[in-house]
């Protein structure tokens, strides 16, 4: 420190253009930046859940779909019809759409006295009632179109638009914008709803550089209110807020030349270096003001802020990358991104502090500072004599609160439901939560059935196996259907024979199933198999379709699922596997329970290792984590009682809270030690430390405070969660490192070397 500090304190300038030349190269790569907010994108690719979901993919087409809603008096009116088959003629064009499903562009297996065919349910726009009425009669009690385009209350029907493999989420964005505008002329008296996997996460893109360029600038200007009240100076505003955008586009620069796409949790990264990054201005600025006021000269007073307080800015930007760090052993690859980069980012905004607010403070005029004590300073000294007289006191409540915490760490629930990111009221949700209650569901659970024998599901015996498993999965609660290539061979049996429904049942024999598919290739779309089964027949996609994204209620559904194909496919020689979004879903639910567990443990380890080294003293370290432990437990406890689930971004919290709390008790241990050795009593010296730290630590914790309670202004009910949890810990543990720290060193009365 003393090296940097000559250096710096000589030399200015140097660290000022190599600053600016880092910037001018890094910014330029900011162009690369893209944002990736696929639930897949974020789950390791070596886990069975994920392989079989690729192998899926590749079987079976996509099936990626938009689904619009649309809630009528008459679903079968002219006006209605019309509105159907304008809409699906339109969508059909645009770019990116593999084909439109609707009672527009579906065909009716009608039996006739030979067999049956293959008829359009609508062969023209309609123009009369007659029309309407001949759509009507011909969906009236099909099985095939109940839950998929006729909705439950049988007011509402459906226009399903499937995508194409591999587009991107911008194109998806596009699309379902286009798809708005396309609607939007038709709205009334019908009421339409939008919705869907691809929608849910391309609008969650969308706002993920929505929040950036709105939230940045607001916790900017927090950032600069505080420092005003803080500093009442320009250079106290300007100094801090220079450095962390600086360190913004730095690392936002490096993601892009590095390709690390933007995820919902690395959106964060600029506010959080906002709210973190101002705190090592802080603490410097308030040093150099101190050397001012001893009198020192300007060379003399940065030197002696490298002396003074260095060590402890970079101890408190070590532990804070650490905290960061600890966010690598979640194997969910986002939260690890997330931890990596924001690990950079603070090391960034820490290298620039270091290196670019004293060389300021060095050129830039001498400040004035107002001579004579602080009426903080006053109170914060009767804090300290109140630390030190009620110790043991503090102590137990300190306790107490850790035993009710730890209270309500059995209340917390895990879940990973995408669109409960969204605000209640929010058109998306509100469209999705609609269509679950209307149809058959949003959310996907597919179940492959593998048989050892090419064309094994034309044999009755497999089929009726699979159908029997249908029916089980039918009466689990919140399925809302099935689709399977059971359902088709029954259909179209039925059609065989007239409509009789007594024969809606699988064929007796190999021959006629083998007899109907051929038919209805004949005068049907042939691709209509390809997402049921494969070529060979001997691959099987059953696709479930679910009411709900609860993660605790496909849990159950999987489990049920499971346990049934153990006992019914045993011996039979076909390979049951559950997979899907919704198997993913459970996964990553799972992921984030480890990873929580993981992290905080690591963190804590991190965090301990380096205050004792940099501190030079375990005894040190081990006082540093006490406030912090204190309030982690204290966090899990609010989550549990307050009801706030553990997701995958509330899971980064316990994480941020270790990283950024353990700065104030840093500072406040680092000042301790430089006092003791003059007065070498522990009262006294813990008086005079939290008169002169204090109000550092209370303006930093009220920066970090302020910075993450931008968050709660974001779209996202997850983010907002994440910034009001770690606003709360900020303050609570200032007041660990101001209350529960003194209270503890006070009864060990522990005494540091220089």
């Amino acid at each position: 420190m003393k090296k940097l500090g000559k250096f710096v304190s000589s030399h200015p300038f140097v660290s000022l253009i190599t600053i600016l030349l880092l910037t001018v190269f890094l910014g330029y790569f900011m162009k690369n930046l893209r944002v990736e907010t696929r639930m897949e994108a974020g789950l390791p690719a070596h886990y069975p859940e994920v392989r079989a979901y690729n192998r899926m993919k590749e079987l079976f087409p996509s099936r990626d779909l938009i689904f619009i809603g649309i809630e009528s008096d008459s679903i079968f009116s002219l006006q209605t019809l019309q509105k159907i088959w304008d809409l699906s003629d339109t969508l059909e064009a645009l770019r990116g759409v593999k084909k439109v499903i609707s009672f527009a562009t579906i065909s009716k297996i009608k039996g006739t006295e030979e067999g049956f065919e293959v008829i359009p349910l609508m062969d023209d726009r309609p123009a009369s009632s007659e029309e309407c009425y001949r759509v009507a009669k011909l969906v009236d009690h099909d099985p095939m179109y109940e839950g998929m385009l006729v909705g439950k209350s049988g007011k509402s029907t459906a226009i399903l638009v499937v995508l194409k493999d591999g587009i991107s989420q911008d194109e998806v964005l596009g699309i379902y914008r286009k798809i708005k505008k396309i609607v939007d002329p038709y709205r009334g008296p019908e009421k339409f709803y939008i919705s869907g996997k691809p929608v849910v996460e391309a609008m969650i893109a969308g706002h993920v550089t929505g929040d950036i360029r709105k939230l940045f600038p607001i916790s900017i200007l927090v950032a600069m209110v505080v420092l005003f009240f803080s500093f009442r100076s320009l250079r106290g505003v300007f100094l801090p807020v220079l450095t962390v955008i600086l360190a913004s586009v730095w690392v936002m620069g490096l993601q892009g030349l590095l390709g690390i796409p933007l995820s919902l949790e690395t959106s964060l990264l600029p506010m959080l270096l906002v709210a973190i990054g101002t705190a090592y201005g802080i603490h410097l600025i308030h040093q150099f003001n101190e050397e001012i006021l001893a009198g020192k000269s300007r060379k003399e007073a940065v030197y002696n802020v490298y002396v003074k307080r260095g060590n402890a800015v970079i101890i408190a930007g070590l532990t804070t990358v650490a905290g960061f760090i600890s966010l690598v052993t979640s194997q969910i690859k986002t939260i690890r991104t997330f931890g990596l980069m924001n690990g950079i980012g603070v090391f960034i905004v820490l290298f620039i502090s270091i290196l670019m607010v004293p060389a300021f403070l060095a050129i830039l005029k001498t400040p004035e500072v107002e001579k004579g004590k602080s009426p903080e300073s006053e109170s914060l000294k009767k804090l300290g004599v109140f630390t030190v007289r009620f110790n043991g006191y503090i102590v137990a409540i300190s306790v107490f609160i850790m035993v009710v915490g730890a209270l309500g760490i059995p209340r917390i629930r895990s879940e990973s439901n995408e669109i409960k990111n969204f605000p209640k009221d929010s058109p998306i949700r509100i469209a999705d939560e609609w269509i679950n209650r209307e149809f058959v569901g949003t959310t996907p659970l597919n179940v492959i059935f593998e048989a050892e024998k090419p064309g094994a599901f034309k044999d009755p015996e497999n089929l009726r196996l699979v159908d029997e498993f249908e029916n089980f999965v039918k009466t689990l609660p919140d399925v809302g259907g099935v689709m399977s290539l059971t359902d088709m061979i029954k259909r179209l049996n039925q059609g065989l024979f007239a409509d009789n429904p007594e024969y809606y049942r699988i064929p007796d024999s190999r021959d006629l199933v083998s007899q109907e598919i051929f038919l209805y290739s004949m005068s049907g779309d042939p691709s209509d198999f390809d997402a049921l089964v494969n070529q060979d027949y001997d691959v099987l996609n059953v696709t479930i379709f679910i009411k709900t994204s609860s993660t605790g209620r496909l849990k159950k559904i999987v489990s049920a699922i499971e346990s049934y194909s153990d006992r019914k496919f045993s011996g039979t020689g076909i390979r049951v596997t559950v997979t899907g979004l919704s198997r993913l879903f459970i996964l990553m639910d799972q992921l984030v329970v480890r990873g929580q567990i993981a992290s905080v443990i690591s963190a804590f380890i991190l965090v301990l290792i380096i205050t004792s080294l940099v501190l030079r003293s375990f005894k040190a370290g081990v006082l540093s984590i006490i406030p912090l432990f204190v309030v982690v437990i204290l966090n899990f406890g609010i989550m549990g009682f307050a009801g706030i689930s553990l997701t995958h971004a509330t899971a980064i919290v316990a994480s941020i809270a270790i990283g950024i709390g353990i700065d104030y008790a840093v500072h406040y241990i680092n000042r301790y030690r430089i006092f003791y050795p003059e007065i070498e009593k522990a009262p006294e010296t813990i008086e005079k430390t939290t008169s002169t730290v204090g109000k550092a630590i209370i303006y930093n914790a009220l920066s970090v405070t302020l910075g993450f309670l931008v968050l709660t202004l974001s779209v996202f009910t997850g983010i907002k969660r994440l910034g009001l949890l770690v606003a709360i810990t900020m303050v609570l543990s200032a007041i660990g490192a101001l209350v529960i720290l003194p209270a503890v060193m006070s009864i060990l009365k522990p005494s540091f070397r220089r």
